[in-house]
């Protein structure tokens, strides 16, 4: 929905999806739990496996939501999600040709075990215990994440889709949204294209008031940006260190905040201004804005190496 009005113009038809309808809100109540613990596991692993487990479970209304509208508008060509199995499936079985987006190589494309393997937090500087683990780690994903796969596999063949679900990343184009450089370097299948980031031409603007914070505040000290996105969640004492550790005299501070998590806040210095919401390629494109403290989404990384800014 927040993309209804920016496109009102466009002569492009906006249809409003979602594949919770049908439940009592079980499975959105389980998909903010599973961030919330995927925001506080110190394990990737733990957390990847969680989103696979409801990513499965919710396979069945995804697919049951959007055969009417594929029925209804037979689409000469479908542009999905990678996260979007049911939409693949769908083109797939019509027969539609089919163009697979995805923000990072990650589990596309395998990678030479002398690099980190997705999913590990290693850098390319690995000491002889980390190779070790590294090398282990293919097998250790098999485990964690074959449970998952079967049953992605039987709940494919309850809805009526045939094949495999590999075919999906196999017999049909991806476009990688990043480059080598941000990726370890690998071999790319044929199917397989690195576009780099995407990023708009046109940005949305600062807000007045915020254009003035940043220009013509009372002081003019150098501003650090913070942003953790729109899904991670923090604990009370996340919110607090956090406060603590930017609070400063010789800067100021921007937190882009969702407004259900401000109530962590309990004060706040002068030097730190919290917004709900705010144009992020726009904020990180102002000059007095100096460095990004950031949780490294995708978009994050993108849009600040583009603006050029320094990332923690």
């Amino acid at each position: 929905e927040t993309f209804r009005d920016r496109i009102a113009d466009s002569g492009i038809e906006f249809l409003h999806w979602d594949p919770h309808s049908g439940d009592s809100g079980e499975l959105r109540d389980r998909w903010n739990a599973v961030w919330r613990h995927a925001s506080q596991t110190a394990s990737i692993t733990d957390g990847e496996v969680l989103m696979w487990d409801l990513a499965v479970d919710m396979y069945a209304p995804m697919h049951e939501t959007l055969a009417p509208i594929f029925r209804r508008y037979q689409p000469d060509l479908v542009i999905v999600d990678s996260a979007s199995m049911p939409a693949m499936d769908l083109a797939q079985e019509a027969r539609i040709p089919l163009l697979i987006l995805a923000q990072f190589l990650g589990p596309h494309v395998g990678i030479d075990l002398r690099y980190p393997q997705y999913g590990t937090p290693y850098s390319i500087k690995m000491n002889v215990g980390q190779r070790f683990w590294n090398y282990l780690h293919p097998l250790k994903a098999l485990v964690r994440f074959g449970p998952i796969l079967h049953k992605l596999q039987r709940m494919r063949k309850q809805c009526g889709v045939r094949g495999h679900w590999r075919d999906l990343s196999t017999k049909h184009l991806i476009m990688i949204c990043t480059a080598f450089g941000i990726e370890h370097p690998r071999p790319l299948p044929p199917l397989v294209q690195m576009v780099g980031p995407i990023v708009p031409e046109v940005i949305d603007p600062l807000s007045p008031a915020l254009q003035n914070w940043l220009e013509t505040g009372s002081d003019n000290r150098d501003v650090i940006f913070m942003s953790f996105g729109t899904l991670a969640t923090l604990e009370p004492w996340q919110a607090q260190t956090l406060v603590e550790g930017v609070a400063g005299q010789t800067h100021r501070v921007l937190w882009a905040l969702r407004k259900c998590e401000q109530h962590l806040l309990r004060s706040l210095p002068d030097s730190i201004l919290v917004n709900d919401f705010v144009p992020q390629q726009a904020v990180l494109a102002h000059p007095r804005v100096r460095a990004f403290i950031s949780h490294c989404g995708m978009n994050s990384v993108s849009e600040s190496l583009f603006a050029g800014k320094p990332i923690l």
